[in-house]
């Protein structure tokens, strides 16, 4: 078995859980021990169908739970439970095991007609090469019935425990990351990106508003690039159930950044307000150290991947560090900057958006989706179909990247984010819409909103837990770069991989 896989299940598991002692420990216990014959390479295949089928139908998961995959390349990444199940039924050929300890259960709370349980224990990971772990884990259980001995119930979602760091006094952050060892086996392809956009182009930037021409309003060529609307095929017939069904939409025209935003863009916001972003709020922000994510103490929008703060040679790199609130908010102040009418009104308990209004906003999935692909062609990467060019439309990760999935026979220059516009756009005239760093978008996340979304104009579901991300990162698979590929987040999670773009009406 390969270190990687053996990661990947172990982080499959990695996910926050809250119980409680006698029967729902009994529960766990049965759980994993359902797992482990899941993942039995002796029995037949059979076997570990019906075991997955049981898993997922009849005693353990929601269809509609979601569980953590730190393996992924931004981290943070919620899969869902079939796909979850596939991973350890396809990839454990050999075999895996696992074992728990110190569980406790916490805060049994009502909800709705059940009562909710967190649960959470250490999961240790034994495989044919080792042992790993052990990992600190976080369920919410979901009890329908409960008696001293037997509990009824489903998990209803699987989280990563992240136990809370001391808070240290507030100093010069140190990088600790290692930089990847040479890879002295194996051939360099070597792609060198076209050059990427000047400093003088850059400083015009977004303060520079859309000029009016006409019926159209074309911009000049530095910060938005005009996207005419019409109809396309959105999403992708392939394995990823959230992708599905491939469906008809229908797009008005709007402007779409030509750049993601950039530090130096979202300093002239915090340098001008008294914002706060949510990082700052919590002190905190995930970034990556000797290959594993975490989150670390005092790290936000002015620091970079790895927690140092931004150089002056960095000034043009994307934002990064800040959630979906942040870009709401940089959004309405932009807006004013230029006289124009702010999209979004910020409430107590949401953000309402005017569809109507022409100030800056954040794309739709759609829009994004559309504007990578060329006005809707299909293309699988913005920019390209053909993986040969992967390196000089994207920055993904490659042989210099520091995860153990890397690709390593492509060389895109850049182990971390690049300077906006470094790589080749797309034929809109669009950069880095595939890599480099995950870019929020205006939409709820539902897994299967594809199947009833609207056909004109979508702006996602009207409510949910998450927020999509769209064009992966500088620490993506080629896959999760791809121009259909979703991910999401929590509004306010911050990580060294998001950034965003801007987006406006074209009326």
């Amino acid at each position: 078995m390969s270190k990687f896989s053996t990661l990947l299940l172990v982080f499959c598991f990695t996910a926050t859980l809250k119980a409680q002692d006698g029967p729902i420990e009994d529960y766990i216990a049965n759980y994993y021990q359902m797992l482990n014959n899941l993942g039995d390479a002796s029995l037949p295949l059979r076997d570990r169908r019906m075991f997955r089928s049981e898993l997922l139908n009849q005693y353990f998961l929601f269809e509609g739970s979601m569980i953590w995959n730190e393996l992924r390349p931004e981290g943070s990444r919620y899969i869902p439970p079939r796909e979850y199940l596939d991973l350890v039924l396809t990839d454990f050929p050999e075999g895996v095991s696992f074992s728990i300890g110190q569980l406790e259960v916490l805060n049994v709370l009502p909800k709705g007609g059940n009562l909710n349980a967190e649960i959470r224990l250490t999961a240790t990971v034994n495989t044919a090469e080792e042992v790993l772990g052990p990992f600190p884990l976080k369920f919410i259980l979901s009890i329908r019935e409960y008696s001293p001995t037997g509990v009824i119930a489903r998990i209803r979602s699987i989280d990563k425990y992240l136990p809370e760091e001391p808070v240290p006094e507030k100093t010069e952050p140190v990088a600790t990351q290692e930089a990847p060892p040479e890879n002295t086996d194996e051939p360099e392809v070597v792609a060198s990106p076209e050059p990427g956009v000047s400093d003088q182009e850059l400083s015009e930037s977004v303060l520079v508003p859309v000029e009016t021409v006409g019926d159209r309003k074309p911009t000049d060529s530095t910060p938005m690039v005009l996207v005419y609307g019409g109809t396309f095929q959105m999403g992708a017939q392939d394995k990823n159930i959230d992708n599905r069904p491939v469906h008809t939409i229908r797009l008005d025209d709007f402007y779409i950044g030509k750049f993601e935003v950039t530090f130096s863009e979202f300093s002239q916001f915090m340098e001008s307000t008294d914002y706060v972003t949510d990082a700052e709020q919590r002190d905190t922000s995930q970034l990556v150290k000797q290959g594993f994510w975490g989150f670390h103490a005092g790290v936000n929008w002015r620091h970079d991947e790895t927690g140092q703060i931004r150089s002056a040679t960095k000034l043009l790199h994307p934002v990064i560090h800040v959630s979906w609130n942040d870009a709401i908010a940089y959004c309405n102040w932009l807006s004013e900057q230029h006289d124009l009418q702010p999209v979004y009104t910020i409430l107590q308990d949401g953000v309402k958006a005017n569809w109507n209004a022409n100030g800056y906003r954040l794309p739709t999935e759609a829009e994004w989706e559309y504007a990578a692909r060329d006005e809707g062609e299909d293309v699988r990467w913005s920019g390209t179909s053909y993986s040969s060019n992967m390196a000089v439309i994207a920055n993904f990760c490659d042989r210099s990247c520091v995860f153990p999935w890397k690709k390593r026979l492509y060389s895109d220059d850049y182990a971390l984010s690049a300077p906006v516009g470094m790589y080749r756009s797309n034929d809109l005239g669009v950069h880095d819409m595939s890599g480099n760093v995950q870019e929020w978008c205006w939409d709820y996340y539902e897994t299967d909103f594809y199947a009833r979304s609207p056909a004109i104009n979508p702006i996602g579901p009207l409510n949910g837990e998450f927020k999509l991300l769209r064009g992966g990162s500088w620490g993506s698979t080629m896959e999760e770069v791809e121009c259909a590929h979703r991910k999401f987040e929590y509004p306010d999670r911050t990580s060294a991989t998001i950034g965003f773009r801007l987006c406006r009406n074209a009326k």
